[in-house]
């Protein structure tokens, strides 16, 4: 204590007291919140370091998780309402194998692992439901692992088998979603989702799957026991995909010509999605087709009797017969056509372009005037988007190109000063103009408030050169005696010591006078 004590008098109060009142605020201002920053410092070094453990449980697993917690004497936070666990960061890999060693989280359902609690004597009632509840588990987590979902909820409906026929139901299955994003999943999301479930149960069909938001929004269209309605959307995305294509064919013709925002094109496509197949047998009478041909010969010989003589000897005579049977068929051709689905029954094109802004001179003044296309001009760009775009007069497809005056964001002045300047660039101008005046006011205020201050430091350094140098003429000024007796002491020890010396001294004086 006598060393800080002498510290505190020897160099701190000497330092404090040749402060003005100004000096000492900010002195002191700065060591508060130098000491409060050590403080908070030491706080946050010796407090341990809280990190997730789980984060997003449901207030069931939450509790187990506290509760193992507790039993293991660790220390833990909540946050979010509860639904977040944090544990010291050193001991956060240790606490989670523990806690998964005892199945902690479920993840608010139970896979496969509950019929791992099978009892003996179970009864089939419990059995099914057990089994109905391992596969809703199972199918939630698999939904969950689906980027944009947060958890799942399924539930299943699996009816009796029936006897007859007409008695038998469909299994169903409902799906409810806590999405991570505002903007929810995509379609095709949710389609993967009813497939996924539908897949999984037997017995299943797609339209009977229903997917809903936490919210209660239904997400899955109701299909009306078919394809159709995804059909549907397919068709209108393809229409879509491919109006969007010929569009940017049309315009990387016309943007490198008139330049970029001079032209609009607008495409409308009737698209034919019929499957159909056709059978075509065609006959042709006129030239028929030998389909068989049966040939048949007959031959036989006897003696001629009238050229024999007295000896009996006759001319053997042969006779041969052939009968052919031809059977003819009309000639027939078949034909098997399936026709493909998305082809281009019919095009609506209709462009709209921009003319051109001449420079004119006049009295004077250089001004623009809009100058329309010529006709020739529409007509060459006419014929190059046609054969972009796949026209055919033959399919009785509509095409329309026009020249129309576009709305021009420029501002003519008379005097011809600002002809050349668009007016959003002026104000982009004057605004930063007006930025850079603000800027420099600041610049300036800052310098003379520094300025100040500069002068201030040199004046009291002054004040105190003057002072020290006061101090250090004094010390020199002072007699080297300063600290000795007075001269009436001096000459009372001197009268002491010598009495005959002092006696002259006197004796001197009188004879003076």
């Amino acid at each position: 204590m006598d060393f800080i004590k002498e510290f505190i008098e020897s160099n701190f109060k000497p330092w404090w007291d040749s402060k003005d009142k100004n000096s000492k605020i900010l002195s002191a201002s700065i060591g508060i919140a130098g000491l409060v920053a050590l403080i908070v410092s030491l706080v946050f070094l010796v407090r341990p370091s809280y990190e997730t453990l789980y984060l997003g449980l449901e207030t069931e697993e939450a509790a187990q998780v506290v509760e193992k917690l507790a039993e293991y004497k660790v220390s833990y936070r909540l946050e979010n309402g509860g639904t977040t666990v944090q544990v010291p960061r050193k001991d956060i890999y240790d606490i989670r194998l523990k806690l998964a060693s005892e199945g902690l989280p479920r993840s608010g359902s139970l896979g496969y692992e509950i019929l791992d609690d099978s009892k003996l004597g179970m009864t089939e009632f419990l059995q099914k439901i057990n089994y109905r509840r391992a596969l809703e588990g199972e199918i939630s987590k698999s939904i969950s692992s689906i980027n944009g979902v947060k958890s799942a909820r399924v539930h299943i409906v699996i009816p009796e088998p029936r006897l007859f026929k007409e008695d038998k139901q469909e299994a169903t299955a409902s799906v409810i979603l806590t999405l991570t994003r505002a903007g929810g999943i995509s379609q095709n999301q949710v389609e993967g989702i009813i497939y996924l479930v539908a897949s999984s149960v037997e017995g299943m069909h797609p339209e009977n799957v229903t997917v809903l938001d936490s919210v209660g929004r239904l997400l899955s269209n109701k299909r009306q026991g078919s394809e159709l309605g995804q059909l549907t959307s397919s068709q209108h995305e393809l229409k879509k995909h491919v109006e969007e294509y010929l569009e940017n064919k049309a315009l990387s013709i016309l943007e490198p010509v008139m330049g970029p925002g001079k032209s609009v094109v607008k495409i409308s496509t009737q698209l034919n999605f019929e499957q159909v197949e056709q059978t075509i047998e065609n006959f042709d009478p006129d030239n028929p087709a030998v389909r068989s041909q049966e040939k048949i010969t007959e031959s036989s010989s006897e003696e001629n009797p009238a050229g024999g003589g007295a000896g009996g000897n006759g001319t053997m005579v042969s006779n041969s017969t052939e009968n052919v049977v031809t059977n003819y068929e009309i000639n027939r051709t078949v034909q098997h056509i399936v026709n493909e689905i998305g082809n281009i029954d019919r095009l609506w094109v209709s462009i709209v372009v921009d003319g051109q802004m001449k420079e004119v001179e006049s009295g004077g003044v250089v001004g623009k005037e809009y100058v329309p296309r010529t006709q020739e001009e529409l007509d060459r760009l006419a014929s190059l988007i046609k054969g972009a775009v796949g026209f055919d007069s033959e399919r009785n497809d509509v095409f329309e190109i026009e020249n129309v005056e576009f709305l021009h964001q420029e501002y003519e002045y008379s005097d011809g000063f600002f002809s050349n300047y668009n007016f959003n660039k002026v104000l982009e101008i004057l605004f930063k103009v007006f930025l850079i005046i603000v800027g420099l006011i600041i610049l300036m205020k800052f310098k003379k408030v520094l300025k100040s201050q500069m002068e201030k430091r040199k004046e009291e350094a002054k004040r105190r050169a003057a002072a020290n140098e006061a101090e250090r003429k004094r010390q020199e000024l002072l007699p080297k005696f300063k600290n000795e007796p007075k001269l009436v002491d001096h000459m009372r020890n001197i009268a002491e010591e010598d009495p005959a010396e002092i006696a002259k001294v006197i004796k001197t004086m009188l004879s003076q006078d």
